[in-house]
């Protein structure tokens, strides 16, 4: 008989404390399609939800706002006309934005301010058309001039329709030519020639898929063809630019990425786990080609009041033999070791681990401007962060030196961050080579 009543106690009080979701009501979504918010939701009408449930919100929320379409998300378990209903409040972006472009040519902000070279730059216009139709798509027509020149055009269609909403597509076709061009890699650094004409030409066709099983795993396929023409330049300049004397020359590169993503802000996260790993393999029809495996495993985890522990172990690797330098950018390009950010290297494998603590020592605020009116734009937010950090790696078969070279940096610096994903860093930072450098960079830390 006990028995029979903690029974019945046990069930009274899992009912009592759980309750089947009746409605989910979205507000101030002017633009964007419910079912672009819904696939977002980790439960749907008809579940039954316990009232203590903030994970699951807090998760939610996260996962909307990181499709970058809000400046601010709201959802709430309440009961409207009886009905138990979560409430979803958000305040749409501007989309449409006639970007004027002026940005550096070199691979960051801060190795550029150290050149001086103040012509290596690129401005021009880009009209981008983000949340296209309602549904997270992004049209953008660029119109690039200066020390890289581009005309391209590019679609990404995150979510077929809302029946077909766990695969995307992606287009992109852009067109580009150049009369300054790097020629070479010495003593770690880009080595530029200047050409009477425009020696370097490229067209580039690219065409992927996206496959999102779950909330927080995606597969990407795409698959990229690249035309080149490099008439201007020495045959000797083509073999180390593209692999082959021949100025026409045309190669088609496969990519497979994999994303395990947990993180509350994708862009500066303060918690979860982003886990991506990729393989590459290309060819030029004729008698080159490389592969290689790209795998990087990023952990953010809260501690204390207001601090974050943060660290990214990340490693690459080329099957065979290097890809020209001209065609797929290496260590120092498309990522970097803080501390060695004006620093290129052509290596086989390259391993590293960054590890970094931030203090949100000036939380997230909000402010209010009167003079503009819409609330697209009248609602700014501020939040600060002190970090202190180390990377350290090493790079191995490196083209220019034998043997592997080790590398440590430390350093410490500020981030800001602000709405529509505006992230600055100040950085302070001693490698060691016993050089300091004080850089400025826009962007993400990892």
């Amino acid at each position: 008989m006990n028995i029979l009543r903690i029974l019945i106690l046990l069930f009274i009080t899992n009912a009592a404390s759980a309750q089947i979701l009746e409605q989910i009501v979205i507000r101030n979504n002017q633009k964007t399609k419910d079912w672009v918010i819904h696939r977002e939701l980790l439960f749907k009408i008809g579940d039954t939800l316990s009232f203590d449930n903030q994970q699951i919100l807090q998760r939610c929320q996260e996962n909307i706002f990181n499709t970058a379409l809000f400046n601010n998300v709201t959802i709430t378990d309440t009961s409207i006309n009886k009905m138990r209903t979560i409430l979803i409040d958000v305040e749409e972006r501007w989309y449409f934005w006639p970007y004027f472009i002026l940005e550096p040519a070199d691979r960051n902000l801060a190795t550029y301010l150290r050149s001086e070279k103040w012509e290596r730059i690129n401005y021009g216009i880009m009209s981008t058309k983000h949340n296209f139709r309602g549904r997270n798509e992004d049209l953008s027509l660029k119109i690039r001039m200066g020390f890289r020149q581009q005309l391209g055009i590019h679609y990404f269609i995150p979510h077929i329709s809302k029946r077909i909403d766990k695969i995307g597509l992606l287009f992109d076709i852009s067109m580009f030519r150049q009369k300054t061009s790097f020629v070479d890699i010495i003593d770690f650094k880009y080595h530029f020639l200047e050409f009477n004409t425009y020696a370097f030409l490229e067209n580039r066709f690219r065409m992927g898929a996206l496959f999102r099983p779950q909330h927080n795993i995606k597969h990407h396929i795409i698959s990229s063809l690249h035309l080149y023409n490099s008439k201007g330049t020495t045959p000797e300049t083509n073999l180390i630019l593209l692999g082959t004397k021949d100025p026409l020359s045309n190669w088609l590169i496969f990519d497979y990425i994999f994303e395990y993503n947990t993180l509350d802000y994708v862009l500066y996260p303060t918690r979860g786990i982003l886990l991506t790993f990729s393989v590459s393999s290309a060819t030029d029809f004729k008698s080159n080609n490389w592969q290689n495996a790209n795998l990087n495993v990023n952990i953010n985890q809260p501690f204390l009041t207001h601090f974050t522990y943060s660290t990214s172990l990340f490693g690459e690797h080329f099957f065979n033999t290097p890809p020209p330098i001209g065609l797929r950018r290496t260590i120092g390009n498309n990522y970097y070791f803080r501390g060695y950010e004006d620093n290129v290297w052509n290596a086989q494998t390259v391993g590293g681990v960054r590890q970094q603590i931030s203090w949100n020592f000036y939380r997230k605020r909000h402010f209010k401007i009167k003079q503009i009116q819409t609330k697209k734009f009248n609602k700014p937010f501020l939040a600060l962060y002190a970090t202190g950090f180390t990377d350290m790696g090493c790079i191995t078969n490196i083209s220019q030196i034998t043997g592997n070279e080790f590398l440590i940096s430390f350093g410490t610096g500020i981030d800001m961050i602000s709405y529509y994903d505006l992230i600055f860093r100040f950085e302070a930072v001693l490698n060691n080579n016993r050089t300091t450098l004080f850089n400025v960079h826009i962007g993400k830390v990892f």
